[in-house]
Parts: C-alpha cells; structure tokens; sequence
C-alpha cells in the first residue's frame, strides 16, 4: 500500500499525486457515493495499481464507499483504498478499472 497525496487536479477527473519520495503519479480517478477529493487529501492504495506493466492496470480507476464490513473481500486486497479527506479517513473499493 502506498500513501499518495493529491497535489493537482486537473479536467476529466484527471489527478496528479504524489508519494512522500515525491515521486509524482497522474492517474485518472472516479469517485462514486463520496465526496471527490481535493489537494493535499490522500488516498492509500495498492502499488500494483501504479505499475504500468501490472496486468491489472487500467484507467480510469473508479471507486465507491464501503458500506459494510460485509462488503470486504480478503481475495480482493489489490481492490481496497482509503481516502482521507479533511483527515477523515473513509473505506472505499475498486468498482472498475
């Protein structure tokens, strides 16, 4: 899981974050029953979601709230995030993507 802080927000949901290397990331998000987030807001997510050669990878990346603690699915991690926005941290899923 890696930490990436929003540092740009930029047309069609398109985010530039950042690690805290200052390594910078521009990934296209989809935010979905929440609040979209806005700069210097977090969201924690798996490292494979990064990597360009992952199998897995795709954008844009949508994601919805977690409602339950019935809705987790331990065969799915890769698909689990937070989102802490205003220092709030919030459950969110990979919906598509």
């Amino acid at each position: 899981m890696l930490a990436l802080k929003f540092v740009k927000i930029e047309e069609y949901n398109r985010y530039l974050l950042e690690d805290e290397n200052k390594n910078q990331y521009s990934l296209v998000l989809e935010f979905y029953g929440l609040d979209k987030p806005k700069i210097d807001d977090v969201i924690t997510l798996d490292n494979r979601l990064l990597d360009k050669n992952f199998e897995g990878y795709a954008q844009p990346y949508a994601f919805e709230i977690i409602k339950s603690k019935n809705d987790y699915d331990e065969k799915r991690k890769i698909d689990y995030a937070i989102l802490t926005i205003n220092g709030k941290q919030l459950p969110i899923r990979r919906i598509y993507g």
